[in-house]
C-alpha cells in the first residue's frame, strides 16, 4: 500500500527510506497492457463519430471543434451554430466516410474526406484527439 510521508523540518525527499524493496508487479488479468494498432481509417471514423455525437447532443461543445475559419465564415456565434444543428440533425446523423486522403501540412495531419453522398469535409489533427473539422 501507499502511505503519505510527512517531512520533518528541512528533511528532503531524498532522505526518505523505502519500506518495501519489492519493485516489480506481477502480471495478472487486472494490470496487463496491450498494444493496439490504430489505423488511419479507424482514427478518421473515430473523429467523425466523436464530432457527430457532440453536434447532436452537446452542440455548444462541438462548436469548439470547428475550424476557426469555417466557424467564423459560417456562424457568427454558437447560437447560430446550435440553430443550424437543430435544423440539420438527420443529415448530420447520416454522415459516413466513403474515402479520405491523408497529408501533412505545417506539422499537422490533414484528412480530406468525402462522405457517402459525395460531400467533402476536412479533419485537421493537431495531436491525438485534438482536431478541428470543417465542411465544404
Amino acid at each position: 500500500s501507499i502511505e503519505p510521508v510527512i517531512l520533518q523540518g528541512n528533511q528532503s525527499f531524498n532522505s526518505i527510506e523505502l519500506k518495501n524493496d519489492e519493485l516489480s508487479i506481477e502480471k495478472n488479468g487486472n494490470n496487463a497492457f496491450s498494444y493496439d494498432r490504430v489505423y488511419d481509417k479507424d482514427l478518421v471514423e473515430r473523429y467523425l463519430s466523436h464530432y457527430k455525437k457532440l453536434a447532436l447532443f452537446q452542440p455548444e461543445e462541438a462548436y469548439e471543434y470547428l475550424d476557426e475559419n469555417y466557424k467564423n465564415n459560417n456562424f457568427e456565434n454558437v447560437n447560430n451554430y446550435v440553430a443550424y444543428i437543430n435544423e440539420n440533425r438527420t443529415n448530420i446523423a447520416n454522415i459516413f466516410i466513403d474515402h479520405f486522403e491523408k497529408t501533412k501540412e505545417y506539422g499537422k495531419t490533414v484528412f480530406r474526406c468525402t462522405d457517402t453522398k459525395g460531400k467533402m469535409f476536412t479533419i485537421t489533427e493537431e495531436t491525438t484527439m485534438q482536431y478541428r473539422i470543417s465542411f465544404n
